[in-house]
């Protein structure tokens, strides 16, 4: 290892955190990329490359080389690129404004709330009680049931929206039904009701012997289990719509840090202004959603923070566009800024964590992975119970968080080496 190292025409030297580096060719020049892999621990140090005098920064939000003396300090989870043999700009120091708390929404992606739980039939009159739908599906399995199905998935709603829509895979259900009138049109919202709710499905459920082989056959490999397509799947449906989606007790801070617990849910009226999404009405949210805020400045060299957990976001101040944000969530505006009231509007995008999950595991509520046994828990559940799982909704905080919260950005790299070690 020494050998190879002392091969490499860089060197890094540094304290504290855990510094990866590669030095990579291209046409437009060489460069090396440091990333610092520490959760909780900012590298201080020196890089240098043999035989090389100047070396400039990369900043890709901005597209701008800044001149860079090879000292760095990176926090937690952060990198930075260095171009070999280039020369940049003197980088101006600026002053950084951090951004969060409440917005004023200018437009959104529709919401929606997942339904995961459901009674089942075999008649379509006689239901049981509301099971997880993984559940059902392993006990269907075991059964080797083949016939006809109701699934129906109770709600409730408070207001009825002017717009819903139900969200299922049609290539497994034959008919639905809003509260017992059948589906004809997009918007169900019309056949809403305040109170109670019910959507069912209704489908003929079969497998073939293959597929029940491969479940539960001796002497089957791990490989031919891969290969397995089901013939039905239930997967969990969503009512998608313009409403706010809430719990009725409220969230509680989950054991995980950035993680919020939710559970009996009802529609109600989407609200105009939002901070941190979970706990705005929009648990289940994923897409864009365009917010306005004005903040005050008294310099105009800025660099603006988004304080949240920010997947990636547009910026326009004051009329003009600047780009995108990535996950570190930050940006220079000194160009467009000006003194006094500054109009800020952020174009954000969220990922699918909290839309998709996993919601339902008792000691995981953020995963920093996922598989398909992650959501199904298949061979696990026993008379449709099972201890590692909770009825209780796991969600990450999303979206801009208050500014006293100094919640920690997290990005991909964030467990890959701490849990695969």
């Amino acid at each position: 290892l020494d050998e190879i190292r002392a091969a490499q025409p860089y060197r890094v030297d540094y304290q504290d955190g855990c510094i990866h580096s590669v030095y990579q060719k291209s046409a437009d020049g060489d460069f090396i990329v440091l990333l610092n892999i520490s959760d909780d621990e900012t590298a201080v140090g020196k890089l240098t490359v043999a035989g090389v005098e100047n070396l400039a920064e990369y900043d890709f939000n901005a597209d701008t080389v800044y001149a860079f003396d090879g000292n760095f300090a990176l926090e937690p989870c952060r990198s930075i690129i260095i171009c070999v043999g280039k020369t940049g700009e003197k980088r101006t120091e600026n002053v950084t404004v951090l951004l969060g708390g409440e917005a004023e929404v200018l437009s959104r992606s529709e919401n929606s709330l997942l339904l995961d739980f459901a009674r089942i039939s075999k008649d379509g009159k006689n239901f049981t009680e509301r099971y997880p739908l993984p559940a059902i599906f392993n006990e269907l399995l075991k059964e080797q049931y083949e016939g006809a199905l109701w699934l129906q998935f109770p709600f409730e709603v408070k207001e009825v929206p002017s717009f819903a829509r139900v969200d299922f895979e049609y290539s497994v259900a034959t008919e639905a039904f809003v509260n017992g009138k059948a589906v004809t049109e997009e918007n169900v919202a019309p056949l809403l009701c305040v109170g109670e709710n019910e959507i069912t499905l209704k489908l003929h459920f079969y497998e073939n012997e293959k597929v029940y082989f491969a479940l539960f056959g001796k002497g089957v490999t791990e490989s031919l289990r891969n290969c397995l397509v089901y013939d039905t799947y239930l997967d969990n449906i969503y009512l998608c719509g313009d409403f706010g989606v809430y719990p009725k007790n409220g969230f509680t801070a989950g054991k995980e840090k950035n993680t919020l617990c939710g559970d009996e849910f009802y529609i109600g009226k989407r609200q105009a202004v939002v901070g941190e999404l979970v706990q705005s009405g929009e648990p289940f949210f994923a897409g864009k959603i365009v917010m306005k805020k004005t903040v005050m400045l008294t310099q105009t060299n800025v660099k603006l923070k988004l304080n949240g957990r920010i997947h990636a976001a547009r910026l326009t101040v004051n009329g003009k566009a600047l780009g995108l944000c990535t996950a570190e969530g930050e940006m220079d505006i000194s160009s467009v800024a000006k003194l006094g009231e500054n109009e800020i509007i952020v174009e954000l995008y969220t990922s699918a964590r909290n839309h998709f999950g996993p919601h339902h595991h008792k000691d995981v509520e953020e995963s920093l992975y996922v598989s398909p046994g992650g959501f199904t828990m298949f061979g696990a559940w026993e008379n449709f119970r099972y201890d590692g799982f909770v009825n209780r909704y796991s969600f990450v905080k999303a979206g801009l968080l208050p500014e006293t919260d100094s919640a920690a950005i997290r990005i991909i790299f964030k467990g890959i080496y701490k849990d695969n070690e």
